[in-house]
């Protein structure tokens, strides 16, 4: 049996949702939790978060073109929309 951590963040409802790697989505699981507040540091200002989406898309995979009056931040949504599905 293997240990993961997850830093999750509760949906509207407040349910935590754990990804489940494709290959295993057939089997059941036990899981055992204990909550705690995660220390994560958000982006202090606006420009903290433009260089952060800057720093995303100098390490992308590939090269990144970007379309007429499409924002880095356009393209990073793009692939973790097609990577994990729409919002719920």
């Amino acid at each position: 049996m293997s240990t993961i951590t997850a830093f999750l963040k509760p949906d509207a409802e407040g349910f935590l949702r754990v990804p489940v790697p494709a290959e295993l989505r057939n089997q059941e699981f036990r899981v055992e939790a204990t909550p705690s507040v995660a220390e994560t540091k958000a982006p202090d200002s606006t420009e903290d978060r433009a260089e952060a989406v800057r720093e995303w898309a100098r390490h992308a995979r590939g090269s990144v073109r970007l379309q007429p009056g499409e924002t880095e931040d356009d393209v990073r949504m793009a692939y973790y929309r097609q990577k994990y599905g729409p919002l719920p």
